[in-house]
């Protein structure tokens, strides 16, 4: 008799498929191709995305969405009934400040159960909060109580989400789905290719300091001879688009700052073929050692990169070879910002980022990171 498939239920609270929510995408996608029976509880608020839905619902068994307008505890009621009816090996649960509590609940009401092994995966980059409360310090690490292992795109992001971590931590750092993006032919291209259209790609927060960037452009079309151009456009979401929208007309960037606001991944690898330079900036106090998905994504879509000195930029980007790093000043960037519209960069820079880029493919970490993992729970 053919052994049953270990059956995974994954669960996203937080949005899925959309620019910043990657990890949590393509984990499941690609864990649905292997040797696993899948499942996937998202929130309502995706399923609104019809080309997202289209998208995901022939990658898994089932896809169960959660109700916008139910409370966050009878969304948590609806997964556990969802775990008793599909009985998982394991459920992977994307990182959420209110995760902990399904395995809680879970643990509450079937003391005696074997299964399932639960898996908590931290896909947000670290942020070090200096000011964290004596009271969070005490409670953030009981949020892993529940869970039997931890998956986190850097050991300093689990640290920075659950304080001292008290359960078994390994890492899957951020990848690129290779499949997305169309081989680049080098041949069809100069040694020297000037950066007419730039890309950022991010949230639009005041802890990823947007309006610093907005100014560093502002710096640049000063210095920009009445011969040249060049636009910037900029993708994501937060609460300071109004703010961010407010700025580009005050500083008089309406012809070269374009806010396009938020889209699904797979738009955004289509679009990134219409590129010419990524800008992977990163403000330096809170992901300082924070490996940019972002940047990654740049270097694959074949772009120029010019991003911050930051550790983890320089853990893709070797300045001077696949790409410039500069410290985070407006001058410093600004130039170099300048000189790649101006002058441009050689060819060289992008073959060697997307070489670079092509160690961290999904599939590859996908096989090597996370399933020899999902082995070592099943084993136990």
């Amino acid at each position: 008799m053919k052994k049953a498939h270990p059956k995974i239920i994954f669960i996203s609270l937080c949005p899925f498929g959309t620019v910043g929510y990657t990890g949590s995408f393509m984990i499941s996608t690609i864990v649905s191709k292997r040797d696993y029976e899948t499942y996937l509880i998202i929130n309502d608020a995706v399923i609104e995305n019809l080309e997202i839905t289209l998208n995901i619902k022939d990658e898994f068994k089932e896809v169960i969405n959660l109700q916008k307008e139910k409370t966050l505890l009878q969304n948590i009621l609806q997964i556990l009934n969802e775990i008793k009816r599909i009985k998982p090996d394991i459920v992977h649960v994307f990182y959420h400040s209110k995760g902990f509590l399904i395995p809680t609940i879970w643990n509450l009401k079937n003391p005696f159960s074997k299964y399932p092994k639960w898996l908590i995966d931290i896909r947000s980059q670290a942020v070090l909060d200096k000011k964290r409360s004596f009271y969070k310090k005490l409670l953030d690490p009981l949020k892993q109580i529940g869970f039997d292992i931890i998956s986190a795109q850097e050991f300093s992001s689990a640290k920075s989400q659950l304080g001292t971590t008290l359960k078994p931590v390994f890492e899957v750092p951020p990848g690129v789905n290779f499949n997305y993006f169309k081989k680049p032919d080098y041949s069809k291209q100069p040694s020297i290719i000037k950066c007419k259209k730039l890309l950022y790609v991010g949230a639009i927060t005041k802890t990823r300091k947007i309006d610093f960037l907005v100014n560093i452009i502002a710096n640049v079309k000063s210095k920009l001879p009445p011969s040249e151009n060049f636009v910037l456009d900029l993708y994501g979401d937060g609460d300071l688009v109004d703010n961010l929208k407010i700025q580009i007309k005050d500083l008089g960037l309406e012809d070269v700052v374009f806010y396009k606001g938020v889209i699904t991944q797979e738009e955004l690898f289509k679009k990134m073929a219409n590129y010419d330079l990524g800008l992977a900036f990163v403000p330096y106090d809170q992901f300082y050692n924070a490996p940019p998905l972002k940047t990654l994504e740049y270097m694959a879509a074949d772009m120029f990169v010019i991003g911050s000195d930051t550790a983890g930029n320089m853990l893709y980007v070797t300045h001077d070879k696949s790409g410039i790093l500069v410290k985070n000043e407006i001058e410093a960037m600004g130039i170099e910002i300048l000189n790649a519209v101006i002058t441009g960069l050689p060819l060289v820079y992008k073959q060697n980022a997307y070489l670079a880029a092509k160690e961290y493919d999904w599939d590859n970490l996908i096989d090597t990171k996370l399933i020899p993992n999902y082995k070592k729970l099943l084993e136990k």
